[in-house]
């Protein structure tokens, strides 16, 4: 009798602790992949940072009963997902209200701009937060396209890495290469004119600056630069630029080239 009733125990005990069901946030997670593995994308990972951000958004849009990207006093997304600590090189949001998260789902699908973003290649992460209001859910999906934390001197090597790389699509061999401390300090200046950047160098072939998130996005014109056969040595200047003035945290980068060692 004893071991019967220890037994009906357990099985009352197994049906109270029947799981919990998925949150929206999880459920709206589990769709949009699913969405991206039918597209042959890879997945969405789940970024805290960004789902912060996200549900100070939702927040907003709960207390407003509407949807909008931007309410008055609100910062614009590319600075709320900055403010969280994402570093990232695009970002994108969708925003819905419905009865709940498959009906939100449904709708953001049919929506072209918003199937659009969840299905877009660009973006790795996302962030997703779901404020109830009686029976209506309002909706926030940020999307971004995160990228790693760099050094320095972590970017510079990838720069230089991924110029040689170029370099050897064009058959060529690696070019050598300098950090240079005179263009670090002029990469961190607001300079808009390379003329006035590269006064005081040794007078250049060819130079160029442009700013990147990540040390492979070089600009068109690098791709001359890695094909000219005559070029042996390439300085390079790098500073990180982060204010509240620069939505997008990056990297401003000056490469001068030279026919000799």
């Amino acid at each position: 009798m004893v071991f019967a009733i220890a037994v009906q125990a357990l099985a009352l005990s197994g049906i109270t602790q029947a799981p919990a069901p998925p949150s929206p946030e999880r459920q709206l997670l589990a769709l949009v992949n699913m969405e991206r593995l039918h597209a042959h994308l890879i997945a969405f990972q789940w970024d805290a940072k960004v789902a912060e951000a996200a549900r100070a958004h939702s927040m907003q849009l709960a207390d407003h009963r509407t949807l909008s990207h931007q309410f008055a006093g609100e910062p614009e997304l590319t600075h709320r997902i900055s403010a969280a600590g994402v570093r990232f090189s695009a970002v994108a949001e969708n925003v819905a209200a419905a009865d709940d998260a498959e009906d939100a789902h449904l709708g953001l699908m049919n929506s072209p701009g918003h199937r659009a973003n969840i299905l877009n290649p660009s973006y790795n992460v996302v962030g997703i937060a779901v404020v109830r209001v009686d029976k209506q859910i309002y909706v926030t999906e940020d999307f971004a396209h995160e990228v790693p934390v760099f050094s320095v001197e972590q970017f510079r090597e990838g720069v230089i890495a991924s110029f040689n790389q170029l370099r050897r699509s064009h058959r060529m061999a690696p070019i050598e290469s300098h950090p240079d401390a005179a263009l670090d300090q002029q990469a961190c200046n607001d300079h808009s004119d390379l003329g006035t950047v590269l006064q005081g160098t040794s007078h250049p072939t060819r130079a160029t600056m442009f700013n990147a998130a990540e040390p492979s996005q070089l600009p068109p014109a690098i791709d001359q630069a890695a094909a000219d056969i005559a070029l042996r040595r390439m300085s390079i200047g790098v500073c990180f630029r982060s204010d509240k003035t620069r939505a997008i945290p990056d990297f401003s980068v000056i490469l001068a080239f030279y026919q000799f060692k």
